[in-house]
């Protein structure tokens, strides 16, 4: 389908989307650095959204916290928030990186110590969501509260039954008390930024970090389990670094980012006027011929790979080098296990939005099976 749009048009407006739909590598990546194309302006509607649930009071503060965020900010307010947060954010993953094989390999023998297993909700669940406590410097008795606080934070506009003002208080109480990583160097330190912007990252860290490295975790562990040329490409550790950049292009964890013209601009050659929405089709850039040779395929040895799966610019994502060690380290410690394991079952979802696995169970392998006809669900 992205083949066939890109050949329509590599700009092509969309009436049922009520965007400008953008399919071209070059396009894509061109309009990642336009500062004409905004990914505040959309917290406008989000206003209008939390209102229509909760008092205006508290949606107006929401939007205040969320407006904070690394992805919510533009220009010169982004620039300052990644000063701020960038150093202590690369020195907790240096921290962290000695310690990544351990933390991982524990989470995968605890996985496998009994079959069938779920490694969706057991490893490519979990794995992202441990390394984003410890890097915040969540304590171990304290991350369970922490995660649950942050969902009712970001739900609580469309179900004011949940007490979003209380995990506010409880999420800012445990950013003060902070004796490690991110939040003990950003709450202790000269201050550089607000508490506001410091919730609002932490936030950002567990929720959105979260889900674009489960997704990857998910169809990196398929690919692993189900792909020969994946596995075989796998099995030397110099590879695993292009590996992943492969899996990342070919399967590209989030398909689309949403962006606003704040002004006229054009792309592609189509002018785009101010206060049109445009979305970016990363999906559809990370397969374009004119920028990648053999785009359908999985090469495991691809080098250059100037994929666009972690966004490219100012906005490039603060926790690529974080996602790309949890998948090597996944890699790392589920291959001695993979000749014993076969898929049960696999359901593989690809939206316009997303590519993710929800769920991928796995048994242990008959000595006597032959070739691997596992059921797949799903696309």
């Amino acid at each position: 389908m992205y083949e066939a749009l890109r050949s329509e048009s590599p700009v092509l407006w969309s009436r049922e989307a009520r965007s400008w739909l953008v399919f071209s590598h070059g396009d894509v990546r061109g309009a990642l650095r336009d500062p004409a194309l905004s990914s505040a302006a959309r917290l406008a509607e989000m206003r209008c959204e939390f209102a229509a649930g909760i008092a205006v009071e508290r949606a107006e503060r929401i939007a205040e916290i969320l407006a904070a965020q690394l992805e919510s900010s533009d220009g010169e307010a982004h620039a300052r928030l990644r000063r701020a947060f960038a150093p202590a954010f690369h020195r907790s993953v240096r921290d962290l990186e000695r310690r990544l094989d351990d933390i991982v390999g524990g989470v995968i023998s605890l996985a496998l110590a009994s079959t069938p297993v779920d490694l969706v909700v057991t490893v490519a669940d979990r794995v992202p969501r441990e390394v984003a406590l410890e890097v915040l410097g969540v304590p171990p008795q304290s991350r369970a509260a922490f995660i649950d606080d942050v969902d009712v934070f970001l739900r609580h506009p469309w179900n004011p039954d949940l007490d979003g003002a209380g995990a506010e208080a409880r999420l800012r109480s445990a950013i003060r008390a902070a004796h490690a990583g991110i939040l003990e160097e950003l709450a202790h330190s000269p201050r550089t930024i607000s508490e506001d912007e410091v919730l609002a990252n932490a936030i950002l860290i567990v929720s959105a970090g979260h889900r674009t490295t489960a997704n990857l975790l998910g169809r990196f562990l398929h690919s692993l389990l189900t792909d020969a040329s994946v596995r075989s490409a796998a099995a030397v550790d110099a590879n695993l670094p292009t590996v992943v950049d492969e899996i990342l292009r070919l399967q590209s964890p989030i398909q689309t980012l949403q962006r606003t013209a704040v002004r006229r601009t054009s792309i592609g050659g189509v002018e785009i006027c101010a206060g049109a929405n445009v979305t970016l089709v990363v999906g559809a850039a990370n397969r374009d011929p004119n920028a990648f040779g053999a785009p359908s395929g999985f090469d495991g040895r691809r080098s250059p790979n100037p994929h666009l799966a972690f966004g490219h610019g100012r906005h490039h994502c603060l926790g690529a080098r974080l996602a790309r060690l949890q998948a090597m380290a996944v890699a790392r410690a589920v291959r001695p296990e993979l000749r014993r394991l076969r898929v049960v079952t696999a359901d593989v979802v690809e939206t316009p939005e997303e590519h993710r696995v929800t769920e991928l169970v796995v048994d242990q392998r008959r000595l006597d099976c032959g070739p691997d006809t596992s059921p797949t669900k799903g696309g």
